[in-house]
């Protein structure tokens, strides 16, 4: 008796403290517009979306942006995001498609970590690349910056994020680039993240 007491005392502190040190993080990011033949902004969504237009237009959009990071101490995690998007738009007579992929590394320093609630920076670079469907080539963007963002741990495994705003470093194929500090509602961006 006395060791099956011990066993279940010492597996209920383990599991404890390994509750306590969840260093790793999965999640889903999205966006609140469809950004995936501008190349506008570094980011994609997540789920299907799909708009009715004027007249016989319509335009689907499909997209997956998952994410992986680690916590390196409390207030401060990196994490690799990645992302594909596919977009048909119908004009009532013809179809055209593009499809993009881009790869996102990131860091984040959190200046505001409470229980639940955490307000971070986040810096990092993406590369983006889009073709559309008949174009002899891709295109593609490269940008560097920061965008600031909040987290709310929902429980103790999940946790809700979002972003609003970018200072950063645009680069595009053509050769145009540009150093701006962006605040229109395209750079809001939601997500989920599973800790263990």
């Amino acid at each position: 008796m006395k060791k099956t007491l011990l066993i279940a005392v010492a597996l209920l502190v383990v599991s404890s403290a390994f509750a306590q040190e969840r260093k790793f993080y999965l999640g889903v990011c999205g966006i609140s517009v469809p950004i995936v033949r501008t190349l506008e902004i570094p980011a994609f969504i997540t789920g299907v979306s799909y708009e009715k237009k004027p007249g016989d237009r319509s335009e689907t959009i499909f997209g997956i942006a998952p994410e992986i990071g680690y916590f390196i101490s409390d207030r401060f995690a990196v994490g690799l995001g990645a992302g594909f998007n596919y977009a048909s738009e119908n004009n009532g007579v013809t179809t055209k498609s593009t499809i993009a992929w881009g790869v996102n590394p990131y860091a984040r320093f959190y200046a505001v970590k409470a229980d639940r609630f955490g307000f971070y920076l986040q810096g990092g670079v993406s590369y983006m690349s889009a073709k559309e469907e008949g174009a002899p080539e891709s295109d593609y963007m490269f940008y560097a910056g920061i965008k600031p963002g909040v987290s709310y741990s929902i429980s103790d495994w999940f946790a809700i994020n979002a972003t609003f705003g970018d200072l950063g470093y645009r680069e595009y194929k053509n050769g145009n680039s540009s150093f701006q500090l962006s605040l229109s509602a395209a750079t809001l961006a939601f997500g989920l993240t599973i800790s263990f």
